[in-house]
């Protein structure tokens, strides 16, 4: 399992206040190798994209109250999302959809296809480098 925590890239109004600063998934064997299948596909077909449903994003907001040392802990967004995307090019990934019952629409920031095999989690908290060798879990 690979846990990738990235941040959220883009709002498509700069006025709404209720967003997430998170996008938290575990990713499997199955969803590392579907992931890396479809951005092949994307090469073979010139596509810019393959986008396909995908809800298993959970959604974080900083943790202001923690005292932690180090990385931005995380806390539960309390806003809700629908028609999640998990959207794959030929070299990297994101997830994309908008906040319930708006017109709001939130990407998050991308992920490059190579670091599905690369040791360790993929972690964006505090501008750190992007991989994490440990396991951590102190956003949950």
């Amino acid at each position: 399992m690979k846990k990738i925590i990235v941040e959220m890239a883009y709002c498509s109004d700069e006025y709404f206040t209720e967003t997430a600063e998170y996008t938290v998934a575990t990713l499997s064997s199955e969803k590392k190798e579907r992931i890396k299948t479809l951005s092949a596909a994307v090469r073979v077909l010139e596509a810019d994209r393959i986008t396909e449903y995908d809800y298993d994003c959970v959604f974080k907001v900083s943790d202001k109250n923690s005292n932690s040392a180090g990385k931005v802990s995380l806390k539960k967004f309390k806003g809700r999302m629908e028609c999640e995307t998990l959207n794959v090019r030929k070299d990297d990934f994101f997830w994309s959809g908008n906040y319930r019952n708006t017109g709001v629409l939130w990407e998050s920031d991308s992920i490059p296809i190579f670091a599905l095999d690369e040791p360790g989690d993929y972690d964006q908290r505090n501008g750190c480098s992007n991989k994490s060798g440990d396991n951590e879990d102190s956003f949950h």
